[in-house]
């Protein structure tokens, strides 16, 4: 659990929250001198902001050091529960974005041949909202990136303009994850302790290689402490050099490994106690689960019998100081059709560990969220559903599908779509299909920093400011121990024809007759928000991280479980009503191998968590010099196609793309790891434009059942030399 003295009750006044800050900026000025050299800066011409880096969702804060206006360096905020006092090599090159050459510096409007001309931000926001006028509000669709100030504006002007369809991008990273985590516990998840664990499995997708530098640290002082770390999957990412044991999987066979283990539980000893008194619908699990076990996996996993039955009893002999993780990165949320029953299913087998909420066990995640906004008047919810939420009842608890909407605008259901920093088209799976989907509604708009592939499928682009140059709401972060993150604004807007996200959707709702809606700066609405929970904003603003310690996980204290029944269920009459079945059973990723194909895996490379950090030019060098966008294969299946290591191949699906070969045993045979990020092909970002391939090329679309996700990585592939 993360521990640190800068808490709520610190910032129940400005004046003792000052206090504090004093003495914070104090310390971090010191590391700084040891850093980098007192002659950096002196006290009157250099400016401290806290901020978070956006390089990914991690939250990850840090400390600007700003010189007259100019970003000077970054350090990660110690108290922050992801940096933990660092950042990785992304957030440490991210910075360079606001100076790109490929950023957004006006709004622009697609003209008849394909291209964009520049306009004013007043013939945007009116011809925009002319469009808005002309269909209904559930016409309309907001997709953002699940960030503070675009969830918060983005859903306040669609409710404002009566339509319930607000999404944020899960359905291509982690929707399913949450969803079926929240099926089973009635939480969206749960946090490894695995720094006082004696035995924690990860069992990871792709590559696993997290890059919040706080679970970096977390692994290695539990190698210090002697504990087992198993790390399983197709993948054998960089973080295994944290792991005792790295066991290969076969892409999509995860869930035949969670449901074997739950088997070998249930027959040789799991915590009675426990389930007998946190559990609901068990004899109906037992009953399913049994019939699974460490022979029957083998043959679906690869992974051999009796490796599966010592994980079994390895996890019972360290229970409850164990857990079972699917990664510490956003792992294993959309990939397969298999998905949320994985996530259901791990979620189970922690409980017959009984090791939820026990040191070393798995921590369920607190969420502490924004009351009553005082000053702010509410809007009130629309009289419909949002689209997707019948037909994926699953999805609907943890926000809706994202996806979903897409295929309702490729058949013409929405014909209106707002996308706000998320670069979906390049993103999630089939980049045409999506692409189509956008072209063909009667409005599509883009708010964000570059042209990327999202940007030129719409018909309307807005420039925001960069992550740097704006102020955004303080993130809710959940976990062991819930915190604050405050991001204030670096440095000078450097562009005058860009704008904050607050302002880009005051505009549009004043310009569709709704803007009596905001009459509210921004700094209005995180003082509301942090007074809601009992934290001063101007305490906050100075240390840049607040932990809400007082609703931390005490160990042995359980959570009010938020399902149903008020316990861990079992068996799930939600699950039921939705089509499956109401326990967790195997089911069948979609890809189908024949012969000589390949099953394909994926995952993040710790310098690329998308297109906009492959479009940095100091993470574009790493990935030239290192060769790091090629494809993986195994030396089994190279030696049988006749490729070598470096050859050029061409991976065939719905697209044929040629790639450069690694030949490592690093990847399981009968799979290739295409890694994810690369392959743009927008000229708004120049770095990253026909560097390596991108993996959703590879991926048709589709919607895994009831959970609404969108199966990202669930295709198989012919791979062969090119030229052969």
């Amino acid at each position: 659990m993360q521990d640190t003295t800068i808490t709520r009750r610190g910032f129940l006044a400005t004046a003792a929250g000052a206090a504090v800050a004093t003495a914070a900026v104090g310390a971090s000025r010191s590391a700084w001198d040891q850093a980098f050299g007192v002659n950096y800066h002196s006290d009157e011409d250099v400016r401290e902001v806290h901020s978070t880096c956006y390089g990914c969702g991690a939250n990850c804060g840090f400390t600007a050091y700003v010189n007259k206006g100019k970003l000077g360096k970054v350090i990660g905020d110690a108290e922050n529960p992801s940096a933990a006092g660092k950042l990785c090599a992304i957030g440490y090159a991210y910075p360079r974005v606001a100076e790109g050459e490929d950023r957004l510096v006006e709004p622009l409007k697609r003209n008849a041949q394909g291209g964009f001309d520049p306009i004013t931000w007043d013939q945007a926001f009116s011809e925009i909202a002319t469009r808005i006028g002309g269909m209904q509000p559930q016409e309309l669709a907001f997709i953002g990136d699940g960030r503070p100030t675009s969830s918060f504006y983005g859903k306040r002007l669609m409710w404002a303009l009566g339509s319930a369809n607000v999404y944020t991008d899960d359905a291509a990273h982690s929707l399913s994850r949450k969803a079926g985590t929240y099926a089973a516990i009635g939480a969206e998840g749960y946090t490894p302790d695995v720094e006082h664990s004696q035995m924690t499995l990860f069992i990871c997708d792709g590559a696993l290689d997290g890059m919040r530098p706080a679970h970096i640290a977390a692994l290695e002082a539990a190698r210090q402490n002697g504990a087992r770390i198993v790390m399983a999957g197709p993948v054998q990412s960089g973080d295994t050099r944290f792991a005792s044991e790295w066991l290969g999987l076969k892409p999509g066979s995860q869930l035949a490994l969670v449901l074997a283990l739950s088997a070998e539980l249930l027959r040789d000893g799991y915590d009675k106690a426990f389930v007998d008194a946190q559990g609901a619908g068990f004899d109906e699990y037992r009953a399913a689960v049994s019939s699974y076990g460490a022979k029957w996996a083998e043959g679906v996993t690869g992974l051999p019998e009796d490796s599966i039955e010592r994980l079994a009893v390895e996890l019972r002999n360290a229970a409850p100081a164990c857990s079972v993780s699917l990664g510490l990165r956003e792992g294993n949320g959309a990939l397969y059709g298999n998905s949320g029953e994985l996530a259901r299913a791990t979620a189970l087998l922690n409980a017959l560990l009984g090791c939820y909420n026990q040191k070393g066990g798995a921590l369920v995640d607190v969420c502490v969220r924004p009351g009553e906004l005082d000053g702010i008047e509410a809007v009130a919810a629309p009289n419909a559903q949002r689209v997707g939420d019948v037909d994926y009842p699953l999805a609907a608890q943890v926000g809706g599908s994202s996806a979903v909407a897409l295929k309702a605008a490729h058949e013409g259901a929405l014909h209106g779509v707002i996308f706000c920093e998320t670069d979906y088209v390049a993103d999630a799976s089939s980049p045409s299909y999506v692409r189509s989907a956008i072209e063909g509604c009667d409005l599509s708009v883009y708010v964000g920093t570059e042209l990327c592939e999202t940007a030129q499928a719409c018909q309307y682009v807005l420039p925001d400011v960069s992550y740097l140059e704006r102020a955004d709401l303080p993130a809710f972060v959940d976990g062991p121990t819930p915190s604050v993150v405050m991001h204030g604004a670096a440095i000078d807007v450097l562009h005058a024809g860009t704008k904050p996200l607050d302002e880009i959707f005051g505009g549009l709702a004043k310009a569709c007759g709704v803007g009596d809606a905001f009459d509210f700066s921004l700094e209005d609405v995180a003082r509301a928000q942090l007074e809601s929970v009992g934290v001063s904003y101007d305490g906050a603003v100075s240390v840049g991280t607040v932990s809400l310690a007082e609703d931390a996980v005490t160990y042995g204290e359980l959570p009010v479980w938020g399902t149903p029944s008020g316990k861990i269920e079992f068996a799930s009459d939600t699950c039921k009503a939705a089509g499956l079945s109401a326990s967790p059973m195997w089911v069948e990723p979609t890809h189908v191998l024949a012969d000589g194909q390949l099953a394909l895996a994926s995952g993040a490379l710790p310098v690329n968590a998308g297109g906009l950090a492959a479009d940095d030019d100091a993470i574009a060098m790493l990935i030239s010099k290192y060769d790091l966008s090629r494809v993986w294969l195994n030396e089994d299946d190279a030696k049988r196609l006749g490729i070598a290591d470096g050859d050029t191949v061409t991976l065939a699906n719905q697209s044929d793309l040629t790639a450069r070969v690694r030949v490592t045993n690093r990847v399981v045979p009968g799979a290739v790891f295409v890694p994810e990020g690369f392959g743009r092909m927008s000229s708004g970002e120049a770095h990253a434009k026909g560097v390596g391939v991108n993996v959703a090329d590879l991926v048709p679309f589709a919607v895994e059942a009831a959970y609404g996700s969108g199966m990202v990585r669930d295709a198989v592939l012919t791979v062969q030399k090119a030229g052969a």
